[in-house]
Parts: C-alpha cells; sequence; structure tokens
C-alpha cells in the first residue's frame, strides 16, 4: 500500500499524488510559506514539473531567468517611448497585457476546484494593470532610475501584504530586508517641495503595492490550476483592469498614429509580457528561489542603464546607493527563501518516513 509508484507511472499520476487533497506538496504548501511552484519543485525533483519533462542546465536556466528580468526592464523604455508617439498610459498597459491573455488563453481549465482560484487570479491580474498605469504615469513625472528604485519596493509590500491580510509573522531577515528597501526608496527619491515629487512617488509605488499583492496571491490563493492559464488569467484581469480607463481616452491617445508605432506595440507586448512570462515559467521552477532572486536582480541596473543611455539621464551616488541596498534586500530575502524551501523538503521527508514506519507491511519487511 505504501510503497513506491511504479516506476511507469506517467507524470501526470505523480502530480496526482503529490498534490491532490492528500498530497503531501499541498500539506506542505498549505500555509502558504513557499509559492507553490518551488514547492512542486522540492516534490518532482530536477526531472519533472508540469511544464516540461526535460531538465536543462541550471547554467541555461539562469542566464534564461537573467534575460527574462532584462526584458521585464525594457518596460521602462517602452512606456516613455510609447506615450511620446502619443498614447496615454491606460492604453499601454491595456496592450501590454492583451497579447499575453489572448495567446494563452488555451491553457486556461476552468471547472471544478477551479474557479475558486482563478477568480483569484483575476482579481490579482485588476490590481496589477492598474498598478502598471501608475507605473507609466510615474515614467513621466520622474527619472528611469528613481521609478526603478520605487518598483523594487515590492519586497516591502509583499512582506506587508503578507503580515495584514494573511496574518504571516515576518521574520527578523524581512524586516531588514524591509529596512534596507525604506532607506533605499528615500536615497534614490528625495521628496521635493514642489508637490509634484510626492505625487509622482504615490503613483511609482502603485506597481510594487499590486505586485506585491499578486505574489502573496499566487503563493497562497492560486493552486491546482496550469502555470500557462494562471499567466492567461492574471493578464485578462489587467486588461478589464484597465479597459474602463482606455475607454475613457480620446481616440488619438489610444489608436496607434502610424505603422511604426504598431510594430513597436507588437514588440512591447511579445518583449516584455509574453517571452519574459514563458521564460518564468518555463525555467523558475528549475533553479529555485534563491538564484531566481539573485538572478532577476539584474533588472534594477538594466533600468539604470537604459535612463542613462537612452534618456541621458545622469546616474548620481545616491541611485548607486540604492542599488547596493536593494540588492543586499533581495540577497536577504532569497536566503530566507531558501531556509523555507530546506523546512519543507525536510518536512515532506520526515512525513514520508513517518508514513512509512507506521505501515504494517513496511514494518515487517
Amino acid at each position: 500500500m505504501w510503497g513506491k509508484p511504479p516506476r511507469s507511472a506517467p507524470p501526470a499520476q505523480a502530480r496526482r499524488r503529490a498534490f491532490g487533497p492528500n498530497g503531501p506538496g499541498r500539506r506542505a504548501n498549505a500555509a502558504g510559506s513557499i509559492p507553490l511552484p518551488v514547492a512542486r519543485a522540492l516534490v518532482y525533483g530536477p526531472g519533472m514539473t508540469a511544464i516540461a519533462p526535460a531538465a536543462p542546465a541550471a547554467t541555461l536556466a539562469t542566464v534564461a531567468v537573467v534575460f527574462g528580468a532584462t526584458l521585464f526592464a525594457s518596460t521602462a523604455w517602452f512606456g516613455r517611448t510609447l506615450e511620446v508617439a502619443g498614447l496615454a498610459p491606460p492604453a499601454i498597459a491595456l496592450y501590454r497585457f492583451a497579447l499575453t491573455a489572448v495567446v494563452l488563453a488555451p491553457f486556461v481549465r476552468l471547472g471544478p476546484g477551479r474557479w475558486t482560484p482563478s477568480a483569484w487570479a483575476f482579481a490579482a491580474g485588476v490590481g496589477m494593470g492598474l498598478g502598471w498605469v501608475g507605473f507609466v504615469e510615474a515614467l513621466r513625472l520622474l527619472p528611469v532610475a528613481e521609478t526603478g528604485v520605487l518598483f523594487m519596493t515590492y519586497p516591502l509590500f509583499t512582506i506587508a501584504i503578507a503580515a495584514l491580510l494573511f496574518a504571516e509573522r515576518p521574520t527578523g531577515r524581512a524586516f531588514l530586508a524591509a529596512g534596507l528597501v525604506i532607506a533605499a526608496a528615500l536615497v534614490a527619491t528625495p521628496v521635493s517641495g514642489e508637490g509634484a515629487a510626492p505625487l509622482a512617488i504615490a503613483l511609482g509605488l502603485a506597481a510594487p503595492v499590486s505586485y506585491g499583492l499578486l505574489l502573496n496571491i499566487l503563493a497562497r490563493k492560486v493552486t491546482g490550476l496550469p502555470q500557462l492559464g494562471t499567466v492567461a488569467t492574471v493578464a485578462a484581469g489587467a486588461v478589464v483592469g484597465v479597459a474602463p480607463l482606455a475607454a475613457a481616452l480620446p481616440p488619438g491617445r489610444i489608436v496607434p498614429a502610424d505603422g511604426e508605432t504598431i510594430a513597436l506595440l507588437a514588440v512591447f507586448s511579445t518583449a516584455t509580457a509574453l517571452l519574459p512570462q514563458l521564460l518564468f515559467v518555463r525555467f523558475v521552477p528549475r533553479i529555485g528561489a534563491v538564484r531566481t532572486a539573485m538572478a532577476g536582480s539584474v533588472e534594477l541596473p538594466t533600468m539604470f542603464a537604459i535612463g542613462w543611455l537612452a534618456f541621458g539621464e545622469p546616474i548620481g551616488p545616491g541611485h548607486a546607493v540604492a542599488a547596493v541596498l536593494i540588492l543586499a534586500a533581495i540577497a536577504i530575502g532569497a536566503v530566507e527563501a531558501g531556509r523555507q524551501a530546506s523546512a519543507s523538503r525536510r518536512d515532506l521527508a520526515r512525513g514520508s518516513s513517518l508514513r512509512r514506519d507506521s505501515c504494517p507491511a513496511r514494518r515487517n519487511e
């Protein structure tokens, strides 16, 4: 009864066995200590995930995540360039998420047990879409480097939302990382007395707040859905969230003016949303939370480089200090994620050992 599954058992059966209602993977992740994709990686091992059976080399996976983070960072250049071309921030956000929602729609699976997590993913997408409108508005009012620092404060809001909405008690490392993030934001974005800077900072913080909420919902409420289907549901929520704002715009602020702008929108939607999501879904489970966090930290210096090279914005000592503080906070968070993953791995192994020991057939072997 408690013996190992047959070697010929297909991956689908193994996934149901591990993450079914009483499976060890589902129980280990019930408290929301780690995101479900990481828990899947712990249970399945390096050769089995819900996306693809082949296990690429860790180096290739890390390079792919770095490339995906670089593509995410390029939203700063696209956002500002498209606004100069005449498109309003709600329209830019609408185009960014629409392609992902359409292309990945065939992967959405609805049915018994999936309506509730799908609704959570959709709601998180609505918030993310609205937050991204604030991000584009902040790009118009602030330098790219400062907008990037504001976005990278999302670990702080992730911790705060987990504590306020999901009663997760922050650890000492989490408090330290939050302090570093606050210090980085204060150093890089000093509030002036002109009145415009506080508004720009508030708009810039909308994106990290919505992203922190998204991460919490994905880790705790969205389970049992195909990963690509989840991405499509989140993107659809973002489209619905920004659609009323886009509909209120004059036609000249939402319709591309020429073929060059249309081509730029196509590249923008593919390079900053669809392709990075595919890379992350494919490769993040292969390298774990620690290496993902470190590889993804390239996003901030990439935004610094975009502001300097593309828009001629100077990078001052405050930006350098802020980058160091942000990277330190990410490193602390990565260590904490790795510690939680190791604890979950030990719990899964301990639970499996206890079940074998409690089985009469096993005791008599």
